[in-house]
């Protein structure tokens, strides 16, 4: 008795314990019982992370730095801005665009032969060689040109190869397949590998440059600096540095070309006009030189000196404004001339007039816009090209109109100025009238010789600025092959394995946690309900039924022993108890929890019964294979007497059962027979404990029928097995108090693991070496692999 008040006692510390909320140790004991399956996760994430590695192909970033200048910064003297006539802000963000289109990197693609590509099978990982294949395959027809060519090569000596493993070709030799005809010419530099497998994959073009542009990155330096961070991601460094160089090559060509192309036009116009302004000049000269021999005139400087004085000044002015008009009428002929509308404007020759330059600069800017749309293949009908069309035709006229503007405002200063020249010319009446038609002759040919001097100083300055044009580029660091490796980061790779190795089973844990809708801890149950825990009976893994026998001290029958002495707490002032065993459901052990409790009242030495009253499931006599004789049913409908009921269990003394007798088909009736009451007070005469074991309350009535004839009642369920639900009528019955003296007792209990009944990190033992607690408390010599079987099996319980 001293033993199991001391039991009793710890019993109560540690109900005291399990009241509490879960603590961050108590987390910490939970997941380490599953430490071997967190190693088995780990290493199994970390294995696949090996092969991951050893098999991914690696992407890797080659870049280059390339500065972008204004055409106002390409040149420091004062000269080279005079003659560089065209001068443009660049626009950072076009220029990456620029660089970004897939019409530059067409370019690229057709200038490195980007079309086809070469590999080299491995067992597992395919290699592609960028120049380092011993063979260059050479499309001679193909049956479709937008589709995508890939024809398997071995060779099998030196000259010799298979197509797709089919027929045997030589080098040089025209081979078929159903995309084409194809052939393939010995690069030189290597010698092939014979019975390697080489892949060939041709592409178009277009398919080629786009895939290329979605792997280029172009962006500028942080800071407000004008230098662009080109970076290509690709497999092959080699091949990214070539691509990135030569892109940065393609795109100062275009550059430079595109510059070139206003000035190109300028020449073109000022070459044409030249033409006729020379046979002007020629025609007013032989003009001049006939009106010298027809009226024998030669001029009278010396009697004109006087007035010319006055008249320089006036005339000098005059002759310019009539070759600023004369610009003027040429330029708003070429513009007016509709067939003219799409070319290019020149420059304003001269003309000094800030809203007209700003005209003419934005006119062309639209005229290469739409010139760049139609080179990218967009249609003339296109919404984008309407809408430049509309544009430029409102330039052209507004270019029209300042022309007519700026042209009204020379006619009015020559005016003014004829008129200077009108009183100048008043005082020379007196001279011959041969010497002002010479004079008038003389000054169209000055005025044409002027034209055509100016004419060819302008085309001059258009030629050095087309020689002298520059791309807005410069490479500052040129692409290495090195290249930086990208895909796959080992170090990420492996953290990113052990972070899952250990947050999935960590999960798996927490969701089966969270869909547990079983009893599994004793918070479980006495956070639903208030009923009094009696007891716990641990996992009977014997084959021997009565667990509870005189000289056994195993952990299951200490447990029998602890719930007599609670019993004894509940029981007071009863010398002879009736004992009622029931539970929510079947399966829960009723019927062992119900012999034990007898066996072990009777080791106590009284005499004791158990009751088969599961009418419907009786299970008490063919368990302990005792003979079934009369039982229950018989007395109740008049077939027995009292005194042939009981039936010795020879493995205990002072313990006999009470069969149920042959099922009746009306059980709950049976029960409100009348004999029932004779029936208890000569049981409760002839014994000393009663216990009914009798059928599940959550199902049938039988155990409130037969409460009125109980002390106590002993509800039982069973740990992960007996649903959470099933609390809440426990809680209604004891509330209601239903049943006399009700006390709960957990059946099938398991003490240590993760999930043990008194939570994590706690437990407690007897001094006759079984004891209740995790796992890592105990001798656990089994081998690891088996550990980590039997953790996967109790997870999955």
């Amino acid at each position: 008795m001293q033993t199991d008040n001391r039991s009793s006692a710890e019993l109560l510390d540690i109900m005291e314990k399990s009241s509490q909320p879960l603590n961050a140790q108590e987390l910490l004991f939970k997941y380490l019982y599953y430490l071997p399956l967190f190693l088995f996760s780990v290493g199994f994430a970390l294995l696949i992370s090996w092969a991951y590695l050893r098999y991914k192909v690696p992407v890797y970033t080659v870049s280059s730095k390339v500065i972008i200048k204004n055409d106002n910064d390409l040149g420091s003297t004062d000269a080279l801005e005079k003659v560089t006539i065209f001068k443009k802000p660049v626009n950072l963000s076009n220029e990456i665009e620029i660089m970004k289109s897939r019409t530059l990197m067409k370019r690229v693609v057709d200038s490195l032969g980007l079309n086809v590509r070469y590999f080299s099978k491995g067992k597992i990982k395919t290699s592609e060689i960028y120049n380092l294949s011993p063979f260059v395959f050479v499309p001679v027809h193909l049956n479709d040109s937008n589709a995508t060519v890939n024809i398997n090569i071995r060779f099998i000596n030196e000259n010799e190869f298979k197509v797709n493993n089919d027929r045997i070709y030589a080098l040089n030799q025209i081979f078929r397949t159903p995309a084409g005809e194809f052939k393939l010419v010995n690069r030189g530099d290597f010698n092939p590998i014979l019975n390697l497998e080489y892949n060939v994959s041709w592409g178009p073009t277009e398919q080629e440059a786009g895939s290329l542009a979605g792997a280029l990155t172009v962006k500028p330096l942080e800071g407000g600096a004008t230098i662009l961070n080109v970076i290509l991601q690709t497999t092959n460094p080699l091949k990214g540095a070539d691509i990135v160089n030569r892109l940065i090559e393609e795109y100062n060509y275009v550059n430079v070309k595109d510059k070139n192309q206003i000035t190109q036009n300028t020449v073109k116009f000022i070459d044409s006009r030249l033409k006729i302004i020379a046979s002007e000049l020629d025609s007013v000269e032989q003009q001049m030189e006939k009106f010298k021999i027809n009226n024998q005139f030669i001029i009278g400087e010396d009697q004109a000196n006087q007035f010319l004085d006055f008249s320089n000044d006036a005339q000098k002015k005059q002759n310019e404004l009539q070759v600023r008009m004369h610009v003027l009428s040429l330029l708003r002929d070429y513009i007016g001339n509709k067939s003219n509308r799409f070319e290019l404007v020149p420059t304003t020759l001269g003309i000094e007039d800030p809203v007209l330059a700003s005209f003419v600069e934005g006119y062309n800017t639209l005229l290469l816009t739409r010139s760049k749309y139609l080179q990218n293949n967009v249609p003339e009908t296109s919404s984008s090209i309407s809408d430049l069309d509309g544009q430029i035709e409102t330039a052209r006229q507004k270019i029209i109109e300042a022309l007519v503007n700026i042209e009204k405002a020379y006619e009015l200063n020559l005016v003014n100025v004829s008129d200077i020249n009108a009183a100048n010319t008043n005082e020379l009446t007196k001279m011959p009238v041969k010497e002002r038609r010479f004079r008038e002759i003389e000054r169209q040919r000055k005025i044409k010789e002027e034209l055509v001097l100016y004419l060819r100083q302008k085309r001059e300055e258009s030629s050095i600025s087309l020689a002298s044009a520059i791309s807005n580029a410069r490479l500052i660091d040129k692409a290495m092959p090195s290249g930086t490796l990208i895909s796959p980061n080992r170090s990420n790779v492996l953290r990113i394995a052990v972070l899952l190795g250990l947050l999935i089973p960590v999960g798996l844990i927490y969701l089966r946690d969270l869909l547990n809708d079983k009893i599994t801890t004793r918070k479980d149950i006495i956070k639903i309900t208030t009923t009094p825990i009696l007891g716990e009976v641990g996992h009977h893994e014997e084959t021997d039924v009565i667990a509870v026998i005189k000289k056994r001290r195993n952990m299951v029958s200490e447990q029998f022993r602890l719930i007599r002495t609670n019993l004894q707490f509940v029981l007071t002032n009863v010398s002879r108890p009736t004992i009622l065993v029931t539970s929510s459901v079947s399966g829960e052990g009723k019927s062992f929890v119900s012999t034990n409790l007898a066996a072990v009242m009777a080791l106590s030495g009284k005499k004791t019964a158990v009751l088969e009253f599961d009418l419907r499931k009786p299970k008490i006599v063919s368990t302990l294979k005792l003979s079934k004789k009369i039982g229950l049913t018989n007395y109740l409908v008049g077939n027995a007497e009292l005194e042939d009921l009981a039936i010795p269990v020879s493995e205990v003394n002072n313990l006999y059962v009470v069969s149920c007798g042959p099922t009746p088909p009306n059980p709950a009736e049976i029960l409100l027979d009348p004999k029932m009451e004779t029936l208890f007070k000569y049981l409760k005469a002839e014994f000393e404990c009663i216990v009914i074991d009798t059928a599940p309350i959550g199902l049938v009535s039988d155990a409130l029928v037969l409460s009125k004839y109980a002390d106590c009642t002993l509800y039982l369920m069973r740990q992960r097995h007996t649903f959470k639900k099933q609390l809440g009528p426990v809680e209604e019955l004891y509330k209601q108090k239903k049943l006399p003296r009700m006390g709960l007792i957990v059946n099938d209990v398991q003490f240590k693991g993760a999930n043990g009944y008194y939570g994590y990190g706690y437990g407690y033992g007897y001094g006759y070496g079984y004891g209740y607690g995790l796992g890592y408390l105990t001798d656990d010599s089994s081998s690891w692999y088996k550990r980590i079987w039997k953790d996967i099996v109790n997870f999955l319980r």
